[in-house]
């Protein structure tokens, strides 16, 4: 590492550079979009919250009367990497520090651009050819345009899998053959840890096509034998080192909806219907996009544009390095994931969505990362004909590239020419900037044909950082989007007042909002709510929102609603210049004792009896098998009491007093991990209203404690830490020489 230091201090300098703003200032902002406060920002604050006190927060008792934590994906819980931020000082709100989020965020891009600068060495490539694909991939194209911390953790790992895989094929013998390869299996683990199964998803179609490419040219130094082993080391160390984060998430699938764009949900594995893919997809205009950063390319949030100095040298790259079988797998890369983008008006898409599993990964824009992987490393490649591979006094023949930029900047001139003329072209001051690095660029080949010196190599670089850096949307300026009412971090720490009020209310209350886009008060605060942002959610708790009975269940005692809605003649017994709250006197305590039970086995959510507004919920509770012993019959000798000792992620506990033999129901989510006790005594959790858990209980008094154990967690950590350890001590041997 050390003989690449002076030019990964370099590019990290550029990234600094890049992400001055969230650095140095807090005039700008990331976290203003609503849904990334109040999932990731919210998630990691809660993490946060816990960690610091020695519990690592496996279930979230704050969303949905209680979900798995670990089950969602996205929390990514178990990246190793977030470590850092997770130890970070928290503000004076008791929320994760916006700036250590914003320096992590950096982090990610710089750790993007650094892995992709070591591939490109691995390649060797010069080490401005390297520090030039680490811009490019790293803080460009779709890179630059993806807000979510998850996948920028995600897409970090690719170029560590193409590296150890090329690897993989150039060692000779078969066990540092295989260590490459779980190395390899080990990045793409990190795709999934990272909490992202659309990446990982993705990577691994590199790591198969890549596998079967090498092979088919390696075919006399490689056996079929040795080719499959490889590619079996890869799928399955990344398996068993994700096993803490994939075990979990198929235990949770088998019990949740995913939402896939449309109005109603899907379970997690079912397939979703080709129609529901078309939400988010790019389409034939997107081709116009690679060279105008503000062009439609279709329905996303994203782009194709990947720079217009980065584009022309991946296609000199991929013009003057073709006899290199890496550099046209690199180009059938990029253009395949860029049709398969198209969404339904690809061909490709279509007949791909057969695969299993691909679907999956629903959102075919996604795909333009590999493209602008493969560019990134095509640019390389350029950068290497430019200045690496030619003698001093070379020139260089770029004719065909050179007259295509002529006429395209000649036109482009025109276009703006007459727009200055006032006839009717739509342009903008990002038009002008598209036609700025255009010229840039023909003038800097122009002047490379000749020239190859420390000042054309920094232009080489300023002008990429500056494009980069032009068409980036994720950072915007604090003023304004407070002016705009469109500062998502801005209201979630206004809701500190509301979160306040609820806390101080007696016997933990749950707290729904009756709107859309509802601040997550649950993961940030620590204020129970019923709803928070999510691709998925537990399907009994789905089928029964909204009913009232099921509100009271879920001792929802307070409802909130926007100042501006006047749907109520109720008084508010809270109040602000955003929300009022109203309170629910039906709402049921968050822990009671019952000593009548029905027996109801009907798979149907929510269950009929529930929702008979005259059905007693605190006298009787209906369950799926006879309790044991029986209660029915039994006299209840005096009043019921039940008191909260501790009420924390992972454990319950409560002392409670019954009049006669019962059951304690407890206003939190029925899920596989949780066990009970009761005075020290494994009990019984069942299934109560078809939802809830409840544990039976004798007379008397009783300390019951309930805890979240999920074998699934344990295995998992077992599998991961046996795999990690396993590959590092691998790697000390991958070296004959070195182990020598």
């Amino acid at each position: 590492m050390t003989k690449y230091g002076r030019w990964i201090l370099a590019l990290t300098l550029v990234v600094v550079i890049s992400y001055w703003k969230i650095i140095f200032t807090k005039q700008f902002l990331i976290l203003w979009q609503w849904e990334m406060v109040s999932q990731h920002y919210a998630w990691y604050t809660y993490v946060a919250q816990y960690v610091r006190k020695g519990i690592l927060p496996l279930w979230d008792p704050f969303r949905y009367a209680g979900n798995t934590f670990i089950g969602e994906m996205q929390t990514g819980l178990f990246y190793p990497l977030k470590v850092p931020l997770y130890f970070a000082p928290l503000d004076q709100n008791g929320l994760l520090s916006e700036r250590a989020y914003n320096l992590y965020y950096v982090f990610s891009h710089w750790l993007i651009a650094v892995f992709t600068f070591l591939l490109v060495r691995r390649l060797r490539l010069g080490n401005l050819a390297a520090v030039v694909a680490g811009i490019c991939f790293g803080l460009g194209g779709f890179v630059q345009w993806t807000p979510w911390p998850y996948m920028l953790d995600a897409m970090a790992w690719l170029p560590l899998v193409f590296l150890f895989l090329l690897r993989a094929f150039e060692s000779d013998g078969s066990f540092v053959r295989l260590s490459n390869a779980a190395v390899a299996g080990l990045a793409l683990g990190m795709t999934v840890l990272a909490g992202s199964i659309h990446f990982a998803l993705i990577d691994a179609i590199v790591a198969v096509t890549l596998t079967a490419y090498l092979w088919s040219f390696e075919r006399h130094k490689i056996s079929t034998a040795s080719a499959a082993a490889i590619l079996v080391t890869v799928g399955t160390v990344s398996i068993v080192s994700s096993a803490v984060q994939l075990l979990p998430s198929l235990e949770y699938s088998r019990f949740a909806y995913r939402w896939f764009g449309a109005d109603f949900p899907l379970r997690s594995l079912q397939r979703i219907p080709y129609w529901g893919l078309e939400s988010t997809r790019f389409g034939p205009q997107s081709l116009f996009a690679f060279v105008l950063g503000e062009a439609d390319a279709g329905k996303s949030d994203a782009t194709t544009y990947f720079g217009v100095l980065p584009l022309i040298l991946a296609i000199i790259g991929g013009w003057k390095y073709w006899s290199r079988p890496l550099v046209r797998y690199l180009v059938a890369l990029a253009l395949i994931s860029c049709i398969y983008t198209w969404g339904s008006a690809s061909f490709l898409h279509g007949v791909l969505y057969l695969t299993p599993y691909l679907n999956i990964a629903r959102e075919a824009d996604r795909f333009i990362y590999l493209t602008h992987f493969a560019m990134g490393i095509l640019a390389a490649f350029g950068v290497q004909f430019l200045f690496e591979d030619r003698t001093a006094d070379m020139v260089l023949h770029l004719s065909p590239v050179i007259r295509i930029l002529k006429w395209v900047v000649i036109g482009f001139a025109v276009v703006l020419a007459a727009t200055s003329l006032h006839l009717p072209i739509a342009v903008t001051e990002k038009t002008y900037l598209s036609f700025f690095f255009l010229a840039a660029s023909y003038g800097l080949l122009l002047f490379l044909r000749e020239h190859t010196g420390r000042m054309a190599q920094f232009v080489l670089l300023f002008l990429i950082t500056w494009d980069s850096y032009s068409f980036s949307w994720t950072i915007q300026p604090r003023v304004e989007k407070q002016k705009q009412n469109d500062d998502a971090l801005a209201q979630l720490v206004y809701d500190r007042k509301l979160a306040d009020f609820i806390k101080a209310q007696p016997g933990m209350p749950r707290v729904h909002f009756d709107m859309e886009a509802s601040p997550n008060i649950g993961n940030a605060y620590g204020v129970p709510v019923t709803w928070a942002m999510s691709a998925t959610m537990l399907a009994d708790y789905t089928d029964g929102f909204g009913y009232p009975q099921q509100r009271n269940l879920l001792s929802v005692r307070y409802t909130v609603r926007r100042k501006s809605d006047k749907s109520t003649a109720a008084t508010p017994v809270y109040s602000d210049d955003m929300w009022n709250v109203y309170e629910n006197p039906e709402a049921l305590p968050r822990a009671w004792i019952v000593h009548s039970v029905e027996v109801d086995r009907s798979a149907e959510r929510p269950l009929k009896r529930i929702v008979d507004p005259t059905f007693d919920l605190r006298r009787t509770v209906l369950v799926e098998n006879p309790v044991e012993p029986p209660l029915d019959g039994h006299r209840v000798e005096f009043e019921d009491i039940v008191r909260w000792l501790t009420n924390e992620p992972n454990r319950l506990e409560l002392e409670v007093t019954a009049g006669g033999p019962g059951l304690l129901v407890l206003s939190e989510v029925f899920y596989p991990g949780w066990t009970a006790r009761v005075d020290g005594v494994p009990a019984t959790i069942y299934r109560a209203d078809g939802l809830l858990r409840a544990v039976p209980i004798a007379q008397g008094t009783h300390r019951v404690s309930l805890r979240y154990k999920p074998a699934s967690v344990r295995w998992g950590v077992i599998l991961t830490v046996l795999t990690f350890l396993g590959v590092l001590c691998l790697g000390r041997f991958r070296d004959p020489k070195r182990s020598a």
